[in-house]
C-alpha cells in the first residue's frame, strides 16, 4: 500500500525557501501507479510542483508494467497492492 505524504507550505515560505528542482538539474521523471484516481491526481499535482516531471500515470500492476517499459520513468511511485 502506497502511503501519501503531504507537503505544507505557505505559499511566501514557498517561493523563498524551497530551491525549484530545474533550477539545480534536469527533472526527475516519475510515473505514478495507483488504482485510485484521486489520489494519482493528487500526487501528480503535488510533485509537478515540487519540479518532478510526471510521464505516466497507471491505474493496475499491468498497465504500470507495460507503460513504465514505454516510458522509462527514473522513479516508479506505486501502489504494492493493486490489482493486476
Amino acid at each position: 500500500m502506497m502511503a501519501a505524504v503531504a507537503i505544507i507550505e505557505s505559499p511566501a515560505i514557498a517561493t523563498e525557501a524551497t530551491p525549484d528542482l530545474g533550477d539545480m538539474m534536469t527533472a526527475i521523471r516519475l510515473m505514478l501507479a495507483d488504482d485510485h484516481r484521486m489520489l494519482r491526481e493528487g500526487l501528480s499535482r503535488s510533485m509537478r510542483e515540487q519540479g518532478f516531471d510526471i510521464v505516466g500515470e497507471a491505474g493496475d500492476g499491468a498497465e504500470a508494467v507495460a507503460l513504465a517499459l514505454t516510458v522509462r520513468p527514473d522513479v516508479i511511485l506505486m501502489d504494492v497492492t493493486m490489482p493486476e
